[in-house]
């Protein structure tokens, strides 16, 4: 499945940096991935894949993780998984507009 992450750029210095690669292993724990450049092990990660099953209704789904880089070699990152969830999305895979309100 095909990946899309964000990572920092060195040195905290400007904005983050997308790139894409596809899953080759995942579990509820981790995730080995393909990346075209090597990650520092330890760094942190936000990730998104949008999901081969959709929701009932045909509606699509995104599997959206974060986690630190446990190894990186060979064109291979993997990536231990804090945390993750799925959420629906659009057509394009990107994410829905959300709705945000305040209690007055």
């Amino acid at each position: 499945m095909k990946l899309r992450f964000t990572v920092p750029r060195p040195q905290g210095g400007g904005p983050r940096v997308i790139r894409s690669g596809s899953s080759i292993d995942i579990s509820r724990h981790g995730i080995l991935f393909t990346s075209p450049e090597p990650l520092a092990v330890g760094q942190m990660m936000e990730g998104s894949i949008v999901w081969p099953v959709p929701q009932a209704g045909g509606i699509p789904v995104k599997l959206v993780l974060k986690g630190a880089v446990v190894r990186s070699e060979s064109g291979r990152v993997a990536l231990e998984i804090a945390r993750y969830e799925f959420r629906t999305a659009c057509a394009t895979g990107a994410p829905p507009a959300r709705a945000e309100g305040s209690s007055q």
